[in-house]
């Protein structure tokens, strides 16, 4: 059985992937994983609610201590100070 493990957001790019692995990849299964990093408690429960609807199986992983500990230095500063982490990567 070839199966995925898809790391999920429940927005519409990582929803569409569900089925195009599926049925352009020839993945029987595809197993999401939705990472809690701190974000608000309602998109991660969006996020579960898509990926039981979409995904043969799903978790969702608390890694909010696993981010604070490695986001660090001048990264937390500008993190802290409003600046979006995709933004501090352009640098």
């Amino acid at each position: 059985m070839k199966t995925v493990v898809l790391a999920y957001s429940g927005g519409l790019d990582t929803s569409v992937c569900i089925p195009l692995l599926k049925e352009r990849y020839n993945y029987d299964r595809v197993i999401t994983v939705v990472a809690d990093v701190g974000q608000p408690a309602s998109e991660i429960d969006d996020a579960t609610k898509r990926a039981k609807t979409l995904a043969d199986e799903y978790s969702t992983l608390d890694l909010k201590d696993e981010f604070v500990n490695t986001v660090s230095g001048e990264t937390r500063e500008m993190y802290d100070g409003g600046e979006k982490i995709n933004d501090i990567g352009k640098r």
